[in-house]
């Protein structure tokens, strides 16, 4: 049996949880959504995995309002890789992207995300 993940990343959503996990697995490989908990009618939580790294990602209603402080810094294996993410991740509403190749790092993708 394989150790649970000790700290979960938790996005809170007003209603676009389950959009936002159907994102971030279309753009990072070896990514799943695992688990989709509804509230009655509506959808309530998502469970999802990017790489390997477990995140929830909540519908809390508009009280709480997804803000740009959650960052994905993101190593990637080869130049091709990082275009790939970097590509896809500056298409996304509400990201701003940093450069890539930041701290003298190869190979990597910084993003600050506030998807609408």
């Amino acid at each position: 049996m394989s150790k649970p993940q000790k700290i979960t990343p938790f996005l809170w959503f007003d209603h676009q949880a389950e959009e936002a996990a159907g994102f971030y697995t279309s753009v990072f490989r070896n990514s799943k959504i695992d688990r989709v908990l509804h509230f009655g009618e509506q959808v309530g939580v998502v469970d999802f995995s990017l790489d390997g790294q477990g995140f929830n990602a909540m519908n809390a209603g508009p009280a709480f309002q997804l803000n740009p402080t959650i960052s994905f810094f993101v190593v990637c294996e080869t130049e091709a890789e990082t275009d790939e993410v970097w590509g896809k991740l500056r298409k996304a509403e509400g990201c701003s992207c940093a450069s890539t190749n930041t701290h003298g790092a190869k190979n990597t993708a910084g993003c600050r995300t506030a998807m609408a």
